[in-house]
């Protein structure tokens, strides 16, 4: 059974083992964006990240406008478990932009 907790810091993005398809899905990147908010799951030796921010009463993509697309980061199988439990943190998640099915953006 996946568990999931939430962090104010990127730093524990370091333990989803991924390779980020770019500059913008970094840690480092993440962190120059101001506070955080990751939620993170785990089940055996997967892991899966959504780096969010809060604003107001909802949960939104840490990004801004440099950004081009933002993605949820690790195990594409943690993903539903994460959007799940945000139910319990906000009564609004806002996950965009979002790139294309093909990943073209």
């Amino acid at each position: 059974m996946a568990t999931v907790s939430y962090h104010d810091t990127v730093n524990v993005l370091q333990a989803v083992a991924q390779e980020p398809a770019g500059p913008f899905e970094r840690a480092e990147w993440f962190a120059l964006l101001g506070p955080a908010l990751v939620a993170f799951a785990s089940e055996q030796d997967r892991r899966a990240a959504l780096v969010l921010r809060q604003a107001g009463g909802r949960l939104e993509a840490l990004r801004n406008w440099y950004s081009f697309t933002w993605r949820p980061l690790g195990a594409p199988d943690l993903w539903p478990v994460l959007a799940r439990d945000l139910r319990r943190r906000a009564h609004r998640v806002t996950l965009w932009p979002l790139p294309s099915s093909s990943g073209t953006g």
